[in-house]
């Protein structure tokens, strides 16, 4: 799937004139993001607000069980912590993980190690026009998604490169 975005990053950059984004947007998967550092290496990317919630549910809802209400209080004040010098995210996130330890596991993989994409305390530092999800953009997805997915490849090809 990864030569797949490659190809179609290329083809999008190729499309505009050799123009590359400011900002990159995905709902954090680990090959599209792959894709966008190796085409686009200085473009700085962020995940979809919407996108993590729905992965969050998806993972830790029926682990959590009935403390899935207050985790999710806990990962909305950890999310969107403002310091400009980082610290009350940092601490935010300690007490989540320790109040529940049964989402470290998904949450240092899914979200820690690249929370610079997602967390409001370091986007002042990136263009991003204030963008927190991927709504506006989420229909052309749609037509990127039938056109990897068919068989005809090939004229999407055509049309796009």
């Amino acid at each position: 799937m990864a030569f797949t975005y490659i190809w179609i990053l290329q083809c999008l950059i190729k499309a505009t004139n050799n123009l590359t984004p400011k900002s990159f947007w995905t709902d954090s998967e680990p090959d599209l993001i792959n894709a966008s550092s190796h085409v686009s290496p200085i473009t700085p990317y962020f995940y979809c607000l919407f996108h993590i919630w729905q992965n969050i549910i998806k993972h830790l809802k029926a682990k959590l069980g009935e403390n899935f209400l207050s985790f999710s209080k806990a990962f909305y004040s950890c999310q969107n912590a403002l310091s400009i010098e980082l610290l009350l995210f940092k601490q935010k996130w300690k007490s989540m993980i320790d109040l529940f330890p049964e989402c470290q596991s998904y949450m240092t993989k899914a979200l820690y190690l690249n929370h610079s994409s997602c967390v409001k305390s370091y986007l002042p530092f990136q263009f991003n026009g204030r963008i927190q999800s991927t709504q506006s953009v989420e229909s052309f997805n749609a037509i990127i998604k039938k056109a990897v997915n068919s068989t005809s490849t090939s004229t999407f090809c055509k049309v796009a490169c």
